[in-house]
């Protein structure tokens, strides 16, 4: 009886998932332009460097694919609460796939000599002042580029606060702080170039 009540309350969703899950490419589209919003919203929310809105757009339509080949409506769980999960996870392979680029192959590496470990010490420090220096140098040059308004949104941001609570503090529409903030990466991802 339960299964009959979530079907009946979820008709017009369930109908474009099964449409899609068929070859149905309006159902398709249709299913994506309706989570849009949370789609952008993930995307603001959770920043990877170098990771541009229309390459994450496409990573959500290729795991909307997934999740409404894998979505069975049986579990009783809606679909949104299904796609959102799929996507947060999404995201984070995609940061692990990152982060894993970064490191240094296993062949690569050699045991350390005592000729290293004498200098070791001096590159790190030299190495991490550069990095620092030059991430210095591209957050004012970014808040340079940046509007008064997409500054606060950013620097919130940057500090932990999500997109409700920086609407709440800037007095202003979650809408217009994820539109802030979209520009601000969108700088940002320019500078770092």
């Amino acid at each position: 009886m339960e299964l009959e009540k979530f079907i009946r309350e979820n008709q017009e969703e369930l109908t474009l998932i099964t449409g899609a899950k068929f070859g149905d490419n309006d159902c398709l589209e249709k299913l994506f332009n309706k989570y849009v919003p949370l789609i952008k919203n993930i995307w603001a929310l959770y920043f990877i460097p170098g990771l541009e809105y229309e390459d994450w757009s496409q990573e959500a339509m290729l795991t909307l694919i997934r999740s409404i080949a894998s979505y069975r409506a049986e579990t009783r769980v809606h679909f949104c609460w299904f796609y959102k999960r799929a996507l947060g996870n999404r995201l984070r392979d995609l940061y692990r796939i990152q982060s894993a680029d970064k490191r240094i192959p296993v062949n690569q590496m050699s045991e350390l000599s005592k000729v290293h470990e004498e200098t070791l010490p001096d590159v790190n420090v030299r190495a991490a002042v550069h990095e620092q220096a030059e991430c210095l140098s591209i957050y004012r040059q970014l808040q340079d580029d940046c509007s008064v308004f997409e500054n606060q949104v950013f620097s919130r941001q940057t500090q932990g606060f999500k997109i409700n609570e920086i609407a709440d503090a800037l007095q202003c529409s979650p809408k217009k702080v994820m539109g802030g903030l979209e520009r601000a990466h969108r700088k940002l991802a320019r500078l770092a170039e």
